[in-house]
């Protein structure tokens, strides 16, 4: 445990592990895309309900409901 603490370095990668993250990130929603029809429907219905919405210029509250709705809709 001791030694597990000396070796320990300062981290000067930061940005760099950051932006690899992302990129790992996007790559597996990219992956996802290709591989996955219903999120594909998913991502489809969402933006329609988006646009719906910016149609009829609904309400903050409204809008909170609507993005409530649409991540429920990908983790369930």
């Amino acid at each position: 445990m001791i030694m597990a603490l000396k070796d320990k370095k300062t981290d000067t990668k930061k940005p760099s592990l950051f932006f690899q993250s992302l990129k790992h990130a996007v790559d597996g929603i990219l992956h996802v895309l290709k591989v996955e029809r219903n999120f594909k429907i998913d991502i489809i219905v969402s933006i329609i309900v988006i646009i719906v919405s910016f149609y009829y210029k609904i309400s903050h509250a409204e809008w909170l409901w609507v993005i409530f709705s649409i991540f429920f809709s990908y983790y369930s």
